[in-house]
């Protein structure tokens, strides 16, 4: 899912994964070429963007986390958090000696790739009533193996 979200958004999905008590049971993450290709595309806009970060985070009920709960995992059960995901935001003026840089911000709100989006990134199968991924996914409960 790439959109531009208001900063205090990413923040929470940041803040939920701060409490490493709550465990991680996600192996991998996969993003479709073709997606992250549109969100880079999307960032070069903005003509200082020169890197990506990725923050870990942990979407909430306001994300829509228990809509399919096979597409991404709850962390624990009777906790209204998802399992670890990612979020991927443009930079500008990143030094790579330093690894310091600043994430565009434009109107308070930031350019986000958000790794398997709760209600965002799939679409649903009219026939059985089930989430297709859109092209971003996480490891389980969606493993290569």
């Amino acid at each position: 899912m790439i959109q531009n979200i208001p900063i205090p958004q990413l923040d929470t999905w940041k803040k939920n994964f701060a409490d490493s008590s709550l465990g991680n049971e996600t192996k991998s993450a996969v993003v479709n070429l073709s997606i992250l290709k549109a969100f880079i595309a999307d960032a070069e806009k903005n003509t200082a963007f020169n890197a990506i970060r990725i923050y870990f985070i942990r979407y909430d009920d306001t994300d829509g986390l228990n809509a399919y709960p096979t597409y991404i995992k709850p962390c624990i059960k009777g906790i209204n958090l998802s399992q670890v995901s990612l979020a991927f935001v443009p930079v500008k003026d990143f030094v790579p000696e330093t690894l310091m840089g600043e994430d565009i911000v434009e109107a308070n709100k930031i350019l986000t790739l958000a790794i398997c989006h709760p209600t965002l990134d799939y679409n649903i199968d009219t026939i059985t009533n089930t989430p297709i991924a859109k092209g971003t996914g996480l490891c389980p409960p969606r493993c290569p193996h």
